[in-house]
């Protein structure tokens, strides 16, 4: 599946972010709260100023299903992430790593691997799922419609990642998915690097 270009709503070329950054950048504003509120966040991950930041972007959970699949770049493994990681990270002189990913064991791969000490990441529910079987988003579906999530505190937090991610000097990204467009469009930086999985302007 890499290199898939068809009907990939995920995907989006660098020349589109070119033309509607400036846009996204004029018309999509975060309100005074939520700008605190990702300050803070931001503040706690304690990277010090004109830290050099890779972020990488861990998808995984819902874009391992077959059916999901479809539409997407199979997201690398765990393990070759981190690879990966390694090797941009190594050889463009970065500080830290900042870890965005809601897949448990993307997580602990990263933790458990000599990244570990320089990787930062922002508390978030994290899950274990068996893709083949089931869908994340079905059981938001469910939780939200029980009443069991807090849709409004999930969604800060997951704000907050975006606007840290957008803060990075590079990218790295084990498929595409709107996590990468977000830091792409919004960027207030040249990335220096950018490797998205299965994206053909890698190189």
């Amino acid at each position: 599946q890499e290199g898939k270009m068809g009907a990939n709503p995920y995907l989006m070329y660098v020349e589109y972010h070119s033309n509607i950054g400036p846009l996204m950048k004029t018309y999509l504003k975060l309100n005074d709260n939520l700008n605190e509120y990702c300050k803070k966040v931001r503040e706690k991950l304690q990277i010090p100023s004109g830290a050099k930041v890779l972020g990488v972007v861990g998808r995984g959970t819902d874009f391992n299903n077959p059916g999901v699949a479809a539409l997407h770049t199979l997201p690398l493994s765990p393990d070759d992430i981190v690879k990966k990681s390694k090797e941009v990270f190594r050889e463009g002189g970065y500080d830290y790593i900042f870890l965005a990913t809601e897949d448990q064991k993307v997580f602990d791969t990263f933790m458990t691997s000599d990244l570990k000490g320089v990787t930062k990441y922002i508390e978030q529910k994290r899950y274990s799922i068996d893709p083949s079987k089931e869908l994340l988003h079905n059981k938001y579906l469910e939780a939200s419609e029980s009443g069991e999530r807090d849709g409004y505190t999930e969604a800060k937090v997951y704000i907050s990642i975006l606007e840290m991610l957008r803060r990075c000097n590079g990218i790295v990204a084990s498929t595409d998915c709107g996590a990468v467009d977000y830091a792409m469009a919004m960027t207030d930086n040249e990335l220096e690097d950018l490797y998205i999985h299965g994206h053909d302007t890698n190189e």
